[in-house]
């Protein structure tokens, strides 16, 4: 008879004590991914991505930018504010790059008006052209580091490093190449002497100083940039 007791007494107590693990879970196993912590770098990608953050997918289709011809999507208030800075840091570098373009349109306007050499309304519209070209090519680089950093899109970053690395060599050979370009640089002082009339020599010889050294500050910015965006790509920033 006490055996019998006993042996009902602990199953009954075996029955509740099963019932008490599976009400509380403790019978249950976590899976190896519930285990498992994020990666760090996925986290970090995550908070990157502004579709992610924002919970609404950025507006790609309706054209902003630049200013009244609105021809592609840029708005940095969209970006999270942990990936404003380059694209903030790039549109410094074109605004910068673009002052540097109009100088040289301003300088040859002078130098036309004061018939500083036979070609000088030649190199006037030359330098005309470059104002354009060079903002194309300078957009360009905006919008890839643009799409980039919102997407983090490895495609938008090979972009942006060709465009950009287009500037910086640009760069260098504008601050060192003179004629038969329109561009004033280093070069460009040798060539004075035997080309340029008298009164325009000296106003000559300033803006080209000024405009090698500009030019060279625009290579340095550049290259500076590729390597903020690249440590920042690879999870370093």
């Amino acid at each position: 008879m006490n055996w019998v007791t006993s042996k009902s007494g602990q199953s009954a107590f075996e029955q509740h004590t099963s019932r008490w693990e599976k009400e509380l879970g403790l019978n249950e196993r976590e899976s190896p991914s519930q285990d498992r912590a994020p990666e760090p770098s996925a986290n970090l990608r995550s908070q990157r991505n502004t579709n992610a953050v924002s919970g609404e997918p950025v507006a790609w289709n309706e054209a902003n930018w630049p200013p009244l011809l609105h021809m592609v999507h840029i708005k940095l208030s969209e970006l999270v504010p942990l990936v404003r800075a380059n694209p903030i840091r790039y549109r410094v570098l074109m605004y910068y790059a673009m002052t540097l373009l109009f100088i040289n349109f301003v300088v040859w306007t002078v130098l036309a008006a004061m018939g500083a050499t036979q070609y000088a309304w030649l190199f006037w519209a030359l330098s005309l052209l470059d104002i354009f070209l060079g903002f194309l090519l300078l957009a360009g680089g905006y919008y890839s580091l643009f799409r980039a950093c919102a997407d983090d899109d490895s495609a938008y970053y090979a972009a942006f490093y060709g465009f950009t690395g287009t500037v910086a060599g640009l760069s260098l050979i504008i601050s060192i190449v003179g004629f038969p370009f329109s561009f004033n640089g280093w070069t460009r002082l040798s060539w004075l002497g035997s080309n340029a009339t008298a009164n325009s020599k000296s106003f000559w010889f300033a803006m080209c100083i000024i405009e090698s050294i500009g030019w060279t500050v625009a290579l340095v910015a550049a290259l500076w940039l590729i390597y903020k965006v690249w440590r920042y790509q690879n999870l370093m920033d």
